[in-house]
């Protein structure tokens, strides 16, 4: 782990391999004009599978890899980095997603204008040239494609929006189930009269699938997966009876 240097953002990723993307999301980090105040929190299951060179990481604030072999939800992952976080600022982020120049600033920018719960950014199609990418990406993204000045933001990008780590720890020892459907956290937020905003100065490129059998695949694990962990993160957190999973998704 290299030294931490007072950072103004925590950078949160969930990583199982290395791959080319990655590399080039690290490679992007370290680029930003806010690079020297950017913490990288790597979560992985594996450090050695993970096999990651560090090289590229010089121009942060600092780095942790960070290893939980027993990881097993995304939620899970996401809130180990919150907790390991050093600045009062957290963002996550998708080894196959690309910010663009200005990317962090803006995002810091926006949180030091105003008191917001959560801030997230413009999503781009990185690999526009397919229709099967831009079928997925319209599905997955298509209310944060463009800037929308003064609407009311219901949620914002899940995996790509950046959160006061005090808000995150208020609901600490929830973390796992909210932040594997950030939507539900979105909400929770918005309940408690906390604002949420799309700044339109930071911008992501996604990379989508372009596999269409791949696609229909994902879409319909999601179509499967989602409403089961929606409504038992729901139960658990208003504390209500887990009735048998099958039943009700069957039914």
């Amino acid at each position: 782990m290299t030294e931490i240097v007072s950072p103004k953002l925590s950078v949160v990723l969930v990583a199982y391999t290395q791959t080319a993307h990655l590399l080039k999301l690290i490679e992007l980090l370290s680029v930003q004009g806010e690079a020297s105040s950017l913490e990288l929190i790597i979560i992985t299951p594996s450090i050695q599978q993970l096999s990651l060179e560090m090289a590229a990481t010089e121009q942060l604030a600092g780095v942790q890899v960070i290893e939980v072999p027993s990881l097993q939800s995304l939620g899970q992952a996401k809130a180990t980095g919150v907790r390991a976080a050093r600045s009062s600022l957290i963002v996550f982020v998708e080894d196959h997603s690309c910010p663009e120049p200005g990317w962090a600033n803006a995002l810091i920018k926006s949180h030091d204008q105003e008191t917001l719960a959560a801030v997230g950014p413009v999503m781009i199609n990185a690999n526009p040239a397919s229709a099967v990418s831009w079928g997925g990406f319209l599905v997955f993204y298509s209310p944060w494609m463009l800037d929308q000045p003064n609407k009311k933001m219901k949620h914002l990008p899940g995996n790509h929006s950046c959160y006061r780590r005090d808000f995150l720890m208020d609901y600490d020892h929830q973390l796992n189930e909210l932040l594997e459907c950030e939507s539900l956290l979105h909400w929770e937020l918005i309940a408690k009269g906390h604002k949420l905003r799309l700044e339109p100065k930071s911008e992501v490129r996604h990379f989508n699938l372009v596999n269409l059998n791949l696609l229909l695949i994902e879409h319909y694990l999601v179509s499967r997966i989602l409403p089961t962990r929606l409504f038992l993160s729901l139960t658990k957190l208003k504390g209500l009876p887990v009735m048998p999973i099958q039943t009700w998704v069957h039914e």
